[in-house]
């Protein structure tokens, strides 16, 4: 009886090892919020766009991807007439066409 109790004990003691294992941050991907093109714009012009390294900006896809300062990734959609260069000069947002 009590070899069984340590055995029972030693495969729920693995399983919650495995669990918080995976549940570990750095196997999961990170979380990317989806902004709209009036979010991105308010969130630059209210200095909430991380500078330190530039937005990625997909010009077959019209995407733009980035961090914000609190750490959040994030992608917005533009729409192709929209003149995203402009704004991003003016504001001096570092950015790349990939």
């Amino acid at each position: 009886m009590k070899r069984s109790f340590k055995n029972i004990a030693l495969l729920i003691l693995l399983i919650v090892v495995i669990f918080l294992i995976f549940r570990n941050p750095l196997f999961m991907a990170p979380e990317v919020k989806e902004l709209s093109l009036n979010e991105f714009v308010a969130k630059v012009n209210s200095n909430e766009v991380n500078t330190s390294e530039p937005l990625n900006i997909k010009g077959s896809d019209k995407l733009i991807e980035g961090k914000l300062k609190d750490g959040t990734s994030f992608k917005v959609s533009y729409l192709e007439n929209y003149d995203l260069t402009a704004f991003l000069l003016a504001k001096n947002i570092p950015f790349r066409f990939r």
